[in-house]
């Protein structure tokens, strides 16, 4: 039988040719879709070759459809394929996320999906903006970064984190906020959305002040903020200062032995979040 979302797709007006997909893309797109995701895709697990420009296509369409089981299928293959060692499928690295679509898809898991599917959409948007730890401006991080630029440009995306980590399990809001670390990283832009968006310095201020957080919650909380707070980006610290804890946070002393990163970011809540008496 017909699919609802795939018709959904397929029915995009031609009034729209000019913004996210021209009538006769949507159309295509939806054709691709309607195919289960084939054996030769398993494949380049195994064979490390890349998926073709249509495959990624496929995927991309899949994560934007009214159906919960495709859209975590696509997920969890799209993890397998950009997670892949010891290198990862170039093709999805570097074309998925210029399909619109794919990233309204992912904000659409984030928000409705269960803790299973907000984790893997995480573990994606992760793997897809990651740079090389050990080399995070060689050219070989190009897509991660141009990918960071991509996610920076959808809003939904980061309320649709910050809905994750208000109410998932401690495993996911630990993939949440390593995606936010791995989003924010060296995109001012990025760190700007994260201040200017409504709750969510409020919810790692949460999480810090909360002295049974997990550790790992709390470390990656302070990475983000890490991120964003830094002396070199003012208009997001600046957003950040106007974040207040009901409790009228202050730094948690322990942090400052937690690294060069968290004691940053200690740093930076004593100056942006210290409010007269």
């Amino acid at each position: 039988g017909s699919d609802p979302g795939l018709q959904g797709l397929a029915e995009v007006p031609a009034a729209e040719e000019g913004g996210f997909w021209g009538a006769r893309t949507a159309t295509k797109m939806a054709q691709v879709a309607t195919e289960p995701i084939g054996m030769e895709l398993h494949e380049h697990n195994d064979d490390l070759g890349d998926s073709t420009s249509a495959e990624v296509a496929r995927f991309a369409t899949m994560l934007a459809l009214d159906d919960t089981e495709r859209q975590v299928e696509a997920a969890d293959e799209l993890v397998s394929l950009v997670g892949r060692e010891p290198r990862p499928d170039e093709t999805v690295l570097e074309e998925l996320l210029t399909h619109p679509c794919a990233l309204e898809g992912l904000a659409k898991v984030l928000s409705t999906g269960d803790d299973d599917a907000r984790q893997t959409a995480c573990n994606l948007l992760f793997l897809l903006s990651m740079s090389e730890p050990e080399r995070p401006f060689d050219k070989s991080c190009t897509a991660q970064v141009e990918n960071r630029k991509l996610i920076g440009k959808s809003p939904r995306v980061f309320q649709a984190l910050l809905l994750t980590i208000d109410c998932g399990t401690p495993a996911v809001i630990n993939s949440a906020l390593n995606a936010l670390m791995s989003i924010s990283f060296d995109n001012a832009p990025n760190c700007l959305t994260i201040a200017r968006t409504p709750g969510l310095v409020g919810v790692f201020l949460r999480l810090l002040a909360q002295r049974d957080a997990p550790d790992e919650a709390r470390d990656g909380a302070s990475g983000v903020l890490c991120n964003v707070v830094r002396p070199s980006k003012p208009p997001s610290y600046a957003h950040c200062g106007a974040a207040r804890s009901p409790c009228r946070m202050r730094p948690d002393p322990d942090l400052a032995s937690r690294g060069s990163c968290e004691r940053e970011s200690a740093r930076g809540f004593s100056l942006a979040l210290a409010t007269p008496t």
